[in-house]
């Protein structure tokens, strides 16, 4: 079925089989405060224990900006929104509260690195995966990818102009962090063991080759990987597995305005 959605920043309405990809730049937006009551506190003593600074803003807008998603979609208020834990420590909305149907149809993960937040929601397309990760110009990416990459990964990068190979290694790391959190093992499935080579120079979502790959998946394979380029050389990647599904990428300009909107209506 399709999720309503309050309109001023998020889409009105979250059709079946769309995943949407939310990513903001948290340096844009300079008070933060309103965000706090929109955490429970335990997220707010977690948040309080990160030491850096930036880490902990990226924490807040990150968790911040998923509860009120998640919260304009079951109508209720992002604080009252409770989530549990599968075996790898991914999190999924609890199936034992009053939204017990929509915690079901509902998909979500979170990323945040540099300056960069992104969350993504799917609709009715079981579990997705997103990374967003700002290149370092300065990075080993040969290095890099002869340790963590596949043999046709490294072979692609390597073919490459010296110059372009960090901005495609930091490409190709998003799409395999997607999919590995997707994966629902996290960093405990090895990078090398999947191939996402296929498609990574050009643009719209392209196949995974797990032919590497020995073992089963906790959720099965994930099957397609997308990938879209921000400014400064920032790149968020998006996996899944239901190969009827859509992506949707959406650049959020200021998150407290959001907040101000979803209050209002409640």
């Amino acid at each position: 079925m399709p999720l309503r959605m309050f309109d001023r920043y998020f889409l009105s309405e979250m059709q079946e089989k769309t995943v949407q990809v939310y990513t903001i730049n948290v340096k844009i937006i300079k008070d933060f405060s309103p965000l706090q009551r929109l955490l429970p506190a335990d997220e707010i003593a977690l948040m309080r224990q990160i030491r850096q600074p930036k880490a902990r803003v990226r924490y807040l807008y990150g968790h911040a900006l998923l509860r009120i998603i998640l919260a304009s979609c079951c109508g209720t208020a992002p604080r009252d929104l409770e989530f549990e834990r599968g075996l790898c420590g991914k999190p999924s909305l609890k199936t034992t509260t009053s939204h017990e149907g929509l915690a079901r149809l509902l998909s979500f993960n979170l990323s945040e690195s540099s300056d960069y937040v992104c969350v993504a929601v799917g609709n009715s397309v079981g579990p997705i995966g997103v990374d967003v990760e700002q290149c370092d110009p300065t990075i080993d990416a040969e290095a890099l990818a002869g340790r963590f990459f596949s043999s046709a990964e490294h072979r692609g990068l390597m073919s490459l102009k010296s110059s372009k190979r960090p901005a495609i290694f930091t490409k190709i790391w998003t799409r395999k962090e997607a999919v590995m959190k997707c994966s629902g093992r996290g960093l405990s499935l090895p990078s090398r063991s999947f191939c996402i080579w296929t498609g990574c120079l050009g643009h719209g979502p392209s196949a995974i080759d797990w032919s590497a790959h020995e073992g089963v998946l906790e959720h099965g394979s994930p099957l397609l990987v997308e990938t879209i380029h921000l400014r400064d050389d920032t790149f968020v990647s998006l996996a899944w597995h239901d190969t009827r599904a859509k992506a949707q990428f959406l650049e959020l300009n200021n998150l407290n305005d959001g907040v101000r909107v979803f209050e209002s209506i409640l």
